[in-house]
């Protein structure tokens, strides 16, 4: 059964998103609203995987990160979003 609760904060309300391309390639950074901490999520945490994460995976993983630094075990009224589907890679 899952315990987890609706809240009534919007995604989007509690973490910003930016994406960015830096010396060591693509990586996104969010941050969760709240408290202001960054999470960053880059291609090198996938390793030898890497090659085939899209945007998409990184900003699911940091968007995450920053719900989930004060938000825990709470559900965005929007929902979470969207996880990207991609072989042989867990994201939850």
């Amino acid at each position: 059964m899952d315990d987890q609760q609706t809240t009534d904060l919007i995604l989007e309300d509690i973490v910003e998103t930016t994406r960015m391309i830096g010396r060591r390639g693509r990586y996104v950074t969010s941050v969760c609203k709240t408290c202001g901490t960054q999470h960053k999520c880059t291609l090198d945490e996938f390793g030898s995987k890497s090659f085939l994460i899209e945007q998409g995976g990184l900003e699911y993983v940091a968007e995450m990160r920053a719900w989930n630094c004060c938000h825990d075990g709470a559900v965005p009224l929007d929902g979470y979003p969207e996880e990207t589907n991609v072989p042989g890679v867990q994201f939850s």
